[in-house]
């Protein structure tokens, strides 16, 4: 509690403390009963309020910033309990302006007991801004000196106390306040790096303004470069007193500037080694450097090209462009094509690729410009060009139908060859599925889908015969070829499609079937003669018999088996002439080398030729093939074994299996052979060895045996004889 007999007042003249009171710099205002029952005019200048205003209309809660109203409450109970108080708060004034105030509550003692507070107030508000103010600079100065990596210190010489600055001691890696002298600081230099040290320091003192550069290692471990910089004060005497300065960690400063040094000199290496031609201009386009390349790009010397505009040995033409701004420099730069004149007198294509260079303001200071000769590579572009030229013209005027089409089997190109083949315009089926378009009988787009997935797996299909409709219903025979298209990384990415009309060309081949057949009908007519007059010899000595009444009915079979002779032998001959379309289907070998045999074994009796013909009739497979043209073949390769032995001789006929779906038919004789020189000429058409012959024999069982995917193989040895060879595919054992 308040002793209160220590505060009783002195009996001094009630005039002075009223002066006192009313003069007194700072707000004094009495406060009890719940008001202020007293105030000074430094009162009514603090709050702006006047002294009535204060005593009848303003409570105490009036004066105080709103949030500090509880902790004013409590300071004034503890003040009316006795107990002075002392403290900073904010205040409102009249006019609504904030103060920072100091206030002394003083208990106001009467008669021994509390009646009162007396609230002395200063206002502390200038104070408060130059402390903030003050608080705000040092914090600036803190971190500038961290955001510098700069430290200040300051050493009092007399008393050895050093005082350094909080960035100091982060960049020594020290606690705060630990760097408290000179040999404290001295521990954390690196120790050869000491003397030089308190060398600088000796300099200091003997009135030198020094800067030096020493390492210090800090707790942790780590070396650190500093650049320290320091100065001496002394008395009036000469006497050093304090020494001041700065230590600023260059650590990465120097690592920047070594990497920096590392960095020129890599590009020095390049530019001096490099293919390309490195150059530094002016933002006005003077060349500043040019690399030593251009002497082997451009035949000039560095001190030709430096000094001059850069655009100095451009091509006229290129000139011009810039001119017009058709080069312009983005933001980012630009990469641009242009002819420059070798010192020789010829124009190189330089590809250049062109950046600012600016300084730290954003300026730009330097154009870097860096060319590539492309000249070879601008040819590569001519010739591609000329050679796509090339393509175009190939594709829009071959008498072939031309289509391009994507991975997905859609047309894209087409040439007019194509539009005339087939009577379809390029806007009616361009970008439609090449599978659905209405050339292709719906019956043969499943054969398409095939086509296409087996080009789509890298499969080139060349030749394949099929047919097509033209768009007024007209069938047309057509050879069909398709490519696979890829791309740059060897990708299929679509299909060519190349088809021929080879309409007239099957015609021309039915003609020349059907006339080779009437040949080999010819060639067997006086054999089939013969064979046809001895039934007829015969059936005309029953018939006399029986004329004069012998009526024996065992004639009648005889005469019925001639009968069926001649029959079985004008129906192959029939067969063999008459015009048919090809059909494929299953047929026994047996029973087409058996016709066959039947037709030619008079003729080979007429030529004294002996047909050796032996094999297991049920070990022969099943053919699938056109049976009239298979008899064709065999036929003109017997006929051309009698016509090769003119003074009688053997053919062999023989049979084998290579593979379950294979069979080999070997037909050799032991004539005249052929002469090496014209065995490359046989099945050209009109070339025979024969007298007599057209050559057309061999050239049409070529053609038979290719469309039956069979192979056909000649070996001859002149004077010796011949071996003909023909491969077919043939069904297995389980399917014939």
């Amino acid at each position: 509690m308040y002793d209160a007999k220590r505060t009783q007042p002195m009996k001094y003249d009630l005039d002075f403390y009223r002066s006192l009171f009313e003069n007194h710099p700072d707000a004094v205002m009495a406060w009890a009963d719940g008001r202020y029952t007293l105030v000074n005019a430094a009162a009514e200048a603090l709050t702006g309020y006047t002294e009535a205003e204060l005593r009848e209309e303003v409570s105490f809660c009036d004066l105080i910033e709103e949030s500090e109203i509880p902790r004013a409450a409590i300071c004034m109970e503890k003040a009316l309990a006795g107990e002075a108080q002392q403290f900073e708060i904010k205040v409102v004034r009249r006019d609504k302006r904030r103060l920072d105030v100091h206030v002394t509550k003083v208990p106001m003692v009467i008669d021994g007991q509390v009646r009162g507070v007396f609230n002395i107030v200063r206002d502390i508000t200038e104070r408060k801004r130059a402390e903030e103010e003050l608080c705000q600079s040092e914090f600036r100065l803190a971190r500038a000196q961290r955001l510098a990596k700069f430290g200040s210190w300051e050493w009092d010489m007399v008393t050895d106390s050093l005082c350094c600055s909080e960035e100091m001691h982060r960049i020594l890696g020290a606690k705060l306040g630990e760097i408290n002298s000179y040999g404290k600081f001295i521990s954390f230099v690196v120790e050869e790096d000491r003397a030089q040290v308190h060398a600088t320091a000796q300099a200091a003192i003997e009135g030198i303004t020094v800067e030096n550069q020493f390492r210090v290692r800090r707790p942790d471990g780590e070396i650190r470069v500093l650049h320290a910089q320091a100065q001496v004060q002394f008395d009036e005497n000469g006497n050093p007193l304090v020494m001041y300065g700065t230590d600023r960690d260059i650590t990465e400063q120097l690592e920047q500037e070594r990497r920096i040094r590392e960095h020129d000199e890599r590009l020095r290496i390049i530019s001096e080694n490099a293919q390309d031609i490195i150059t530094y201009s002016s933002p006005e386009g003077i060349v500043l450097y040019v690399s030593p390349s251009t002497r082997t790009l451009l035949g000039y010397e560095p001190d030709e090209i430096i000094g001059k505009h850069a655009d100095t040995y451009y091509h006229p033409e290129d000139k011009l462009r810039m001119a017009n701004n058709e080069f312009e420099l983005a933001e980012d730069g630009m990469i641009f094509s242009c002819r420059i004149l070798h010192k020789e007198g010829r124009w190189i294509w330089f590809e250049t690729s062109v950046k600012r260079i600016r300084d730290e303001h954003g300026a730009v200071v330097k154009l870097l410009g860096i060319g590539r000769d492309i000249t070879l590579r601008k040819r590569a572009e001519e010739h591609l060009r000329a050679t796509r030229d090339q393509l175009d013209s190939f594709i829009e005027n071959n008498v072939d139908a031309i289509g391009l089409l994507d991975r997905e089997g859609k047309l894209l190109r087409t040439n007019p060859a194509y539009e005339r083949m087939f009577g379809l315009k390029l806007r009616e089926i361009l970008g439609s599925d090449f599978r659905t378009i209405p050339a292709i009988p719906e019956n043969l787009r499943g054969e398409m889908q095939m086509l296409l997935e087996k080009v789509r797996h890298g499969e080139a299909v060349l030749g394949h015969e099929t047919y097509r409709f033209h768009r007024d219903g007209t069938k047309l025979n057509v050879l069909l070829s398709l490519s696979p298209v890829r791309d740059v990384e060897g990708r299929v990415d679509g299909f060519s499609v190349t088809i021929r009309d080879i309409t007239e060309r099957k015609r021309t081949e039915e003609l020349l079937l059907q006339s080779e057949k009437l040949g080999i009908a010819g060639q067997l007519a006086a054999g089939i003669a013969h064979e046809i007059r001895n039934p007829l010899t015969a059936l005309k000595g029953f018939v006399q018999l029986m004329q004069v009444g012998n009526n024996d009915p065992k004639y009648l079979d005889v005469m019925s088996s001639e009968l069926k002779r001649i029959e079985s032998i004008v129906s192959e001959l029939l067969v063999l002439a008459k015009p048919q379309a090809a059909l494929h289907k299953p047929v026994r070998l047996q029973a087409v080398l058996a016709h066959v045999l039947t037709l030619i074994e008079t003729q080979a009796i007429l030529n004294n030729v002996e047909i050796l013909a032996a094999w297991d009739a049920d070990t022969l497979p099943t053919l699938t093939c056109d049976e009239n043209q298979m008899k064709q073949v065999f036929l003109n390769f017997l006929q051309n074994a009698i016509d090769a032995m003119p003074n009688g001789g053997r053919v062999t006929l023989d049979v084998e299996r290579p593979t379950p779906r294979s069979v080999r038919i070997s037909i050799a004789d032991e004539g005249v052979g052929i002469a090496p020189d014209l065995m490359q000429k046989l099945g050209e058409p009109f070339y025979t060895t024969k007298e007599k012959g057209t050559g057309l024999g061999l050239m049409v069982s070529k053609r038979i045996l290719e469309q039956h995917q069979g192979r056909l193989q000649i070996d001859s040895i002149l004077n010796e004889g011949t071996t003909v060879q023909v491969l077919l595919p043939c069904l297995d054992d389980e399917q014939s």
